[in-house]
């Protein structure tokens, strides 16, 4: 995991524009993580625990190319926020994706909720990044029971591109196959490519 922490570095180095830099946020105590611990509902997969201890959290300040693993304050201050648009509900896959659109989701509800408690039950979130389309879009990070990572892709135009993507399958088996260390690895480089290029890209209408 140390590899993580210099890659936020040589990310930062390699990209000229201060506006795409990341920043470690302070590391977490044992007690801090025993406390959010009880909001995983389930255990925490080891190298996410040296994660939250030798890091704490990363995060950034633009709306592309960013990438935001939020530290243990933060997500305790969400999950007790008396603002019900400002909370995040719980770590489950849904109610963070929610949590990430300001509760603002409708579209679930549609759906069968013995569903939606499958993947907030079976799927805890840690996470996400943003590559090109600015609030639009964003590929939230989760780890299943196992303890393997993975990350799911959610465009707020696209809803039912999301249930056959990835959703639907999720239903059945967990997809999740990376371990922490080298998915947020595979990110840096994705994103440090995209900000790089960052010209060169057709991005889309936001409007």
């Amino acid at each position: 995991m140390k590899s993580v922490k210099e890659r936020v570095r040589q990310f930062n180095l390699h990209i000229k524009d201060k506006y795409y830099h990341l920043t470690f946020d302070k590391p977490a105590s044992e007690v801090m993580i025993s406390k959010i611990q009880g909001y995983y509902k389930t255990k925490i997969p080891i190298s996410l625990r040296w994660f939250y201890r030798e890091i704490g959290g990363i995060t950034g300040n633009s709306n592309e190319f960013v990438m935001n693993i939020e530290n243990i304050p933060y997500l305790l201050k969400k999950l007790n926020e008396p603002n019900k648009w400002f909370k995040c509900d719980s770590l489950g896959f849904v109610d963070y994706l929610r949590f990430l659109w300001g509760n603002d989701r409708p579209e679930f509800e549609s759906f069968d909720p013995e569903k939606i408690a499958y993947l907030n039950e079976n799927y805890r979130c840690f996470g996400h990044y943003r590559f090109s389309c600015g609030l639009t879009e964003a590929n939230i990070l989760y780890f299943d029971k196992a303890g393997k990572f993975g990350e799911v892709r959610y465009h707020e135009k696209e809803f039912e591109n999301v249930w056959t993507e990835f959703l639907n399958d999720m239903l059945v088996a967990s997809p999740a196959s990376e371990d922490l260390e080298h998915m947020l690895i595979r990110i840096l480089n994705k994103l440090e490519t995209g900000a790089k290029n960052r010209d060169k890209l057709v991005l889309p209408d936001l409007d």
